[in-house]
């Protein structure tokens, strides 16, 4: 079987020599390709051949090889993988040692923030986010990543303090307080100047009657909405 073979004796003057022309098994070796070295019926089966290894010296998915046997030696060698074009995968494809490179994971809209994120028609990725985009304007040109100061959002082409007193665009882009006598806004919350929370501003809660220790309440005195509460007597007293 193999490259093995039987040899032969030869009986002189009463007694077999040598065995003579024989081949006996060997360790399989890649030097010999396509030959059964070790006689056991399987050609090159050289032991850990075509088992994962760690190429030396390798970067990326390159790092990552095979035993094989390699002309010229005898012995198998740790073969990394060929570099291959690169892919958004969290791998380094072209083992240049640059995970995912040429992809931009802040402006790619089939790569927003992750791989595996793409965002849908009508958005752009910008900062690593599937955001909306307005054909109508855009800050600051048509289909362009906002660029809006810091606590602000771009609303129908214009950049907007969301979280300030913009009754049209309160905590978001087009959310408009409407609710209560007196829809206003504070602080990007939706409140009622008419109550006594906010009585004719954001930072007027109506509090006790300077006399008295009664609750005030919020109406309108000379015009204008402010903390009033009513005394013995039936006076108007001004609140603390």
């Amino acid at each position: 079987m193999g490259k093995c073979q039987a040899g032969v004796q030869t009986c002189r003057d009463g007694k077999f020599g040598a065995c003579e022309m024989s081949v006996l098994p060997s360790d399989e070796s890649c030097s010999n390709e396509g030959v059964d070295d070790d006689c056991n019926g399987a050609r090159d089966d050289v032991r850990d051949r075509n088992v994962a290894c760690m190429a030396p010296g390798a970067q990326g998915a390159c790092s990552t090889g095979t035993w094989l046997c390699v002309a010229g030696s005898s012995q198998l060698q740790c073969v990394g993988a060929k570099p291959a074009a690169e892919q958004c995968n969290g791998r380094d494809d072209d083992c240049n040692g640059k995970v995912d490179d040429g992809f931009d994971l802040q402006t790619d809209a089939l790569h927003c923030g992750s791989c595996t994120t793409a965002c849908g028609s009508g958005t752009l990725c910008c900062a690593g986010k599937c955001t909306q985009v307005s054909d109508a304007g855009v800050c600051p040109a048509p289909n362009t990543c906002p660029k809006c100061a810091a606590g602000e959002q771009c609303c129908d082409g214009q950049c907007i303090n969301t979280h300030g007193t913009d009754i049209n665009h309160c905590g978001g882009c087009k959310t408009v307080c409407s609710s209560g006598m007196r829809p206003a806004c504070c602080a990007g919350q939706c409140v009622d100047f008419s109550a006594d929370t906010t009585c004719g501003r954001c930072d007027n809660a109506c509090g006790l009657l300077s006399l008295g220790g009664l609750a005030c309440r919020c109406s309108t005195l000379n015009g204008e909405l402010q903390c009033v509460g009513v005394a013995v007597g039936g006076l108007l007293q001004l609140c603390l």
